[in-house]
């Protein structure tokens, strides 16, 4: 399934509501052979990123529709020409259905393991890239902990995992990320202190998300580059939840990392500075002047 896009709604891709103006001009239903015989087409063309494959997995109220569009926003900011895949779980694309859409995160990262098995795997892509929001982290993280243990050849494969708000226990997240450090995956996460969505989703639990920062206290973990993206969302009345992916610094960054960026974070993109936790450990912090001078550009 490939959206195409006009000239024009390219240009409105920068804005906030650009994923709800992108039109879907053909969803084609194919068979698995078929898919993979398109998508080793496209590989064999590309040329920013010849041999490299795109995995999004959405979050939580996320309609399939919106899903296509937001994956396609994405692989156009990034100007990713190698095969882009949106892995789309049963969200039921409602503001109050979120522990209903918690649930089906727990039944889907086997499909999601299936998908990457039986099509991505297939394609031959030498590095696979992943970006995950929100809820959809947690299928991502299962799903990568079962191939780190039952499919080593695609685990070999993994490049870049991107983990953008993720909606995650942060015990959890930190658990599962050490059980798949042993493949060749490079983890980043942006976490925020900004996020009203986050900062809901603890609430409800009593205790905050893996992307979202309490007290200035960000989730750290060996191996992995936490990223306070704080800074690029200040809006009031906004929900600062998706500003991995309407911030232009964000995306540029994304794409550095994607396209083999040097890690740590402040190594590929000036707008990051190094900071040391109060509890030990380093972080990096996207600056605020750097926000706003992008905003006002």
């Amino acid at each position: 399934m490939r959206p195409r896009l006009t000239e024009g709604q390219q240009k409105e891709i920068g804005r906030s509501d650009a994923v709800r103006r992108l039109a879907l001009h053909c969803i084609e239903v194919m068979e698995d052979r078929n898919l993979v015989d398109a998508a080793v087409w496209r590989l064999g063309v590309s040329k920013r990123f010849p041999g490299q494959a795109l995995v999004f997995v959405h979050g939580y109220n996320m309609s399939f529709e919106n899903a296509v569009r937001r994956a396609a926003q994405i692989s156009n900011d990034l100007k990713f020409d190698g095969d882009t895949f949106l892995f789309s779980w049963p969200s039921r694309n409602g503001i109050f259905d979120y522990f209903s859409d918690r649930e089906a995160v727990d039944i889907t990262a086997d499909h999601f393991k299936k998908f990457l098995a039986s099509v991505v795997a297939k394609t031959n892509a030498n590095k696979v890239h992943f970006i995950a929001h929100s809820m959809g982290n947690m299928v991502l993280l299962r799903a990568l902990e079962m191939i780190a243990r039952e499919e080593p050849t695609l685990g070999a494969k993994i490049g870049e995992v991107i983990h953008a708000a993720p909606d995650v226990d942060p015990d959890l997240f930190a658990t599962t990320v050490g059980k798949i450090q042993s493949s060749s995956a490079k983890l980043t996460l942006y976490a925020s202190s900004n996020d009203k969505a986050l900062w809901f989703s603890g609430w409800l639990r009593d205790r905050p998300r893996a992307g979202y920062i309490a007290n200035e206290q960000p989730l750290i973990i060996d191996g992995v580059d936490t990223i306070d993206v704080t800074s690029a969302g200040t809006g009031i009345f906004a929900l600062n939840h998706d500003v991995y992916s309407e911030s232009p610094l964000l995306i540029a960054d994304m794409g550095r990392i994607i396209a083999g960026g040097e890690h740590p974070p402040d190594h590929r993109t000036k707008s990051f500075e190094a900071v040391q936790s109060k509890s030990g450990g380093t972080y990096w912090r996207l600056r605020q002047q750097a926000s706003e001078t992008s905003v006002k550009q």
